[in-house]
């Protein structure tokens, strides 16, 4: 999460795309990825807080407080590398 946190905060989509599997990145376009992680960064502002909520059948749910908003992040890890 620190890794997340910290490439959202700072702008950096790349770090964040890298994070996920490689079928995940074939599959998805970095250009479009990195247009959504944009415009989440203008409309919610910056990480300020997270919180293990808790673990769900999709992944570990996440409590993630923004500058201008409260949102849930559910975060799986793949076999591969521990990958989101």
């Amino acid at each position: 999460m620190k890794k997340i946190i910290s490439s959202f905060n700072n702008n950096n989509s790349k770090n964040i795309f890298d994070l996920f599997s490689t079928d995940y990145q074939k599959l998805n376009n970095y250009n479009d990825f990195e247009k959504i992680i944009q415009t989440y960064t203008k409309r919610l502002g910056k990480i300020n807080s997270n919180e293990f909520w808790f673990e769900g059948e999709k992944g570990n749910c996440y409590l993630l407080e923004f500058d201008n908003a409260i949102m849930v992040l559910i975060v799986k890890l793949s076999k591969e590398n521990n990958r989101v």
